[in-house]
């Protein structure tokens, strides 16, 4: 199987993933934006990254959408370079939409299967609106900010076969007609780096 992960600051959130497939004898490749310093021993290409000034004073949220969906269309265009000069097909492109970076890929392989690392969806209200009134009073100004800020959220959704995240608690924050789509599969925990210090008897 082929296998492409896209992600800014591949590996990301797929550090452990992407070599597992890898050593299990599947072909692995990154996307991911040109000023990634990361390390990492996995083959990737990268997508010229220069965000540019697109900063309207009257409108935060049509900055952020416009930075996203040119986001979208670079990682786009450099996916399209790869299936044109070098002839890469992938079976499957997994990423998260964050950055926008999934927005428009199904356009360049509508044959692959489409997943997404969906992290959280932004409500009115909720664990990032509202529930501390020295950092957020949940105004009508915050409720506006977090749904503009879900647009790209839901069309990277869209376009997804199907959405993966971690927790129970994270689908639960998306919407019913996202949930359709939603496996939850948790990352894990690496005990060897998150326990206890060793019990030391005196």
């Amino acid at each position: 199987m082929r296998t492409l992960f896209v992600h800014q600051n591949f590996p990301g959130q797929f550090v452990h993933l992407a070599p597992a497939l890898q050593a299990r004898g599947h072909e692995v490749m990154g996307l991911t934006g040109d000023d990634n310093t990361t390390a990492t021993t996995l083959p990737f290409a990268r997508y010229k990254w220069t965000p540019r000034a697109l900063q309207d004073p009257q409108s935060k949220l049509a900055s952020t959408f416009a930075k996203v969906t040119y986001c979208g269309e670079v990682t786009a265009s450099a996916a399209a370079t790869l299936r044109d000069k070098h002839d890469y097909v992938p079976d499957v492109v997994f990423g998260t939409p964050g950055w926008g970076e999934m927005l428009f890929l199904r356009q360049v392989w509508p044959g692959a299967r489409h997943l997404l690392y969906g992290e959280f969806f932004f409500g009115p209200q909720g664990p990032m609106i509202g529930f501390d009134r020295e950092l957020s009073k949940g105004d009508l100004a915050s409720r506006i900010a977090a749904a503009g800020n879900n647009a790209h959220l839901v069309l990277s959704a869209n376009a997804a076969d199907k959405v993966l995240v971690a927790t129970q608690w994270q689908a639960r924050s998306f919407p019913a007609y996202v949930q359709e789509k939603i496996s939850v599969i948790h990352d894990g925990i690496d005990t060897e780096r998150v326990c206890p210090p060793a019990l030391v008897l005196r």
